[in-house]
């Protein structure tokens, strides 16, 4: 069984809601540390003294690094806390289309994310979800306490594999931050 309540405990008085609300403040943590780095970096190198955020002599990296920021707080957001709405996906498009004209990868990642939210919603909306998705490859005999039935095999199929890009596209983020240099948040140039 993959789904628990957010207020059962999983280890003494932790609850699942309280172990996810400190892994989205880890999360949280390491953007802010990726984002004064790569702040700091950016003002020594254009030979500021090691500003603060916002001040000193050198030009800032650019926008990109706060685009990805903002874009892994929202993934991490929606991720790791727990009561979320299918809705709360969307804040995630914005920011990676701000990203998608940076390279291939980054439109292959807007694309991936798009389709991850599509299929997130289409696969929780009540009335398909009853009349369509339910009769699609037979009972698999978990029961989801929010429909108030078993869901069909193409469901749970759908939840388990879309758990696991949702993942995938905040661990991507996550280690793209952590990546980020300020000679790469330099504009592309479009001399040929």
């Amino acid at each position: 069984k993959f789904w628990h309540p957010a207020d059962m405990p999983l280890i003494g008085p932790i609850t699942y809601g309280t172990a996810g609300l400190a892994l989205f403040g880890l999360a949280y943590l390491f953007i802010l540390r990726a984002v004064w780095r790569l702040e700091r970096t950016s003002g020594a190198a254009a030979g500021g003294a090691s500003p603060l955020i916002g001040r000193g002599e050198g030009p800032p990296a650019g926008p990109a690094h706060w685009y990805l920021a903002a874009a892994a707080v929202a993934s991490a957001f929606f991720t790791l806390s727990t009561h979320m709405h299918e809705n709360h996906a969307f804040a995630l498009l914005p920011l990676l289309i701000l990203l998608a004209d940076r390279g291939r990868r980054w439109f292959a990642l807007l694309l991936v994310a798009a389709a991850s939210i599509g299929v997130n919603m289409l696969t929780h909306d009540y009335i398909l979800s009853a009349e369509v998705w339910s009769k699609i490859g037979g009972n698999s005999g978990y029961y989801h306490p929010g429909l108030f039935r078993d869901l069909s095999r193409l469901e749970l199929a759908a939840a388990k594999a879309n758990s696991v890009v949702t993942l995938g596209i905040c661990a991507v983020l996550l280690a793209s931050l952590a990546r980020f240099t300020p000679r790469s948040a330099a504009p592309r140039t479009s001399a040929r």
